[in-house]
C-alpha cells in the first residue's frame, strides 16, 4: 500500500497537466525510494519520463513496489479540485487510489484503477551533439502561444549566441530570441509540432525550464527542481 502527504500540493498538481494532454493511461510504479512513470503517447511522438523521489513528500510510506494503471486525465481532473489551503493526502492499493485533501472540508476522491497490460518504454539513445541551454519558463509559453496562433510547425535554433524560435504560415511570420548566455558549439535546428510543445509546457512546475536541441534530432524539454525531476522528449518533424 501507498500513502503518502504533501503540505502544498501545488506543483503536484501542475505536473499532471501536460501529462494529461498528452497520454490516456499510464503506468505508475511506487516503491521504497518514491514514484516512477515512464511513458510514450500512442502516436509515438511524445515520451515522458518522471521521477518523484521519496523526499518530495512531507510524509511518504510504501514498503512494497505497487503498480497503478490510471486514467491520467481523470486523476488530473480530480487534482484540480484542490483548493488553495487544502493539503493532500494520496492512498493507493492494487484497485483504486484515494486523494484526500484536507482544508476546512475534508474531500476524498476515488479513482478505480485499471487492469490492463503495458509495453515496457525505454529511454532512447539519443544524439550526443544535442546542446543545453534554459529559459524563464513563462517566456518559452508565451513564445510558443504566439507561435501556435500563426502556425503549427515551429523550427527551433539554438547556437552560440541565441536560442530562437520562428514560424510562418502564408504571408504572416512570427520569430521570437533570447540570449541565452550558455557555452554552446555550433548550430542546431530542427522542426516540431507546435502544440506538442504547448502541451508539454502545461506541465510548468519551476520558473526555470530546460531544452536539449540538435540539428534534426528529438527536442527534450526538463523541469528538474529538488527531489522532482520531469522530461519530455519531442520527436522532430521531418520538413520536405
Amino acid at each position: 500500500m501507498l500513502k503518502c502527504e504533501l503540505d502544498n500540493p501545488k506543483v503536484f498538481k501542475n505536473l499532471f497537466k501536460g501529462l494529461s494532454c498528452t497520454f490516456d493511461d499510464v503506468q505508475i510504479k511506487c516503491n521504497s525510494k518514491g514514484i516512477i512513470l515512464l511513458i510514450l503517447d500512442i502516436s509515438h511522438v511524445v515520451l515522458a519520463s518522471l521521477n518523484i523521489e521519496k523526499d518530495f513528500f512531507n510524509m511518504y510510506h510504501c514498503e512494497e513496489e505497487i503498480i497503478l494503471n490510471i486514467d491520467i486525465e481523470e486523476l488530473s481532473k480530480s487534482l484540480e479540485k484542490i483548493y488553495k489551503e487544502d493539503r493532500l493526502v494520496i492512498k493507493a492499493n492494487k484497485d483504486d487510489l484515494s486523494l484526500i485533501f484536507e482544508g476546512e472540508l475534508k474531500r476524498t476522491f476515488k479513482i478505480n484503477l485499471e487492469d490492463e497490460e503495458f509495453s515496457t518504454v525505454n529511454l532512447p539513445e539519443l544524439k550526443k551533439d544535442r546542446e543545453k541551454c534554459e529559459l524563464p519558463t513563462k517566456l518559452l509559453i508565451d513564445m510558443i502561444k504566439e507561435a501556435e496562433e500563426i502556425s503549427c510547425v515551429v523550427k527551433l535554433d539554438l547556437n552560440e549566441d541565441y536560442f530562437k524560435l520562428s514560424t510562418y504560415e502564408g504571408i504572416r511570420q512570427f520569430s521570437a530570441e533570447y540570449i541565452h548566455g550558455e557555452k554552446i558549439e555550433g548550430k542546431h535546428s530542427s522542426y516540431f509540432a507546435t502544440e506538442r510543445i504547448n502541451d508539454c509546457l502545461k506541465s510548468n512546475i519551476s520558473d526555470i525550464v530546460g531544452l536539449e536541441v540538435g540539428e534534426g534530432a528529438p527536442l527534450s524539454i526538463h523541469f528538474n527542481i529538488e527531489n522532482l525531476f520531469l522530461e519530455f522528449i519531442i520527436a522532430p518533424r521531418i520538413i520536405g
